[in-house]
């Protein structure tokens, strides 16, 4: 129970912060007035959840759960890479060193994902479809209103 609470909190908030950087509908990232916290975001995963563990089993809910943490990881630290987009602009270049880290890692997470099952590649393809569809969305929203300045 704690896992899964934990699973939806990391997920409403990263559909959140998605949200601000525009890179899935604005909607989805919808705070609450009060509390301040992802209401849209909470209630998706929740009853995503929710649906899976009703019709899933626990192996295989459990392999799907952490082959996308893993991905996720993996994004991680591909964008530690120097030179990746997600560095500073002029920060200069790094030392051979700084590589070996996140490649090591990212070669760890891919011989990691090379024991998924063809069932939990299917279901992880699905979500990876679900999250391009809505990344999609976002641009498409994006292309109808002009930005915006961060106003904090």
């Amino acid at each position: 129970a704690g896992c899964s609470l934990a699973s939806l909190v990391g997920a409403s908030r990263t559909i959140y912060a998605m949200s601000e950087a525009r890179q899935v509908p604005a909607a989805l990232g919808a705070l609450h007035p009060r509390f301040r916290t992802p209401v849209i975001g909470s209630v998706l995963f929740g009853a995503l959840a929710a649906c899976l563990a009703i019709v899933g089993r626990w192996d295989e809910l459990a392999a799907v759960s952490s082959g996308a943490r893993l991905f996720l990881y993996l994004g991680c630290c591909l964008a530690c890479l120097p030179g990746a987009p997600a560095q500073r602009p002029g920060a200069g270049s790094a030392s051979r060193r700084s590589r070996i880290v996140p490649i090591l890692t990212a070669g760890a997470i891919g011989v990691l994902l090379t024991g998924l099952e063809r069932r939990e590649v299917v279901a992880g393809m699905i979500g990876i479809g679900a999250g391009v569809g809505l990344y999609l969305l976002a641009r498409r929203e994006r292309a109808g209103r002009p930005a915006q300045e961060d106003v904090r």
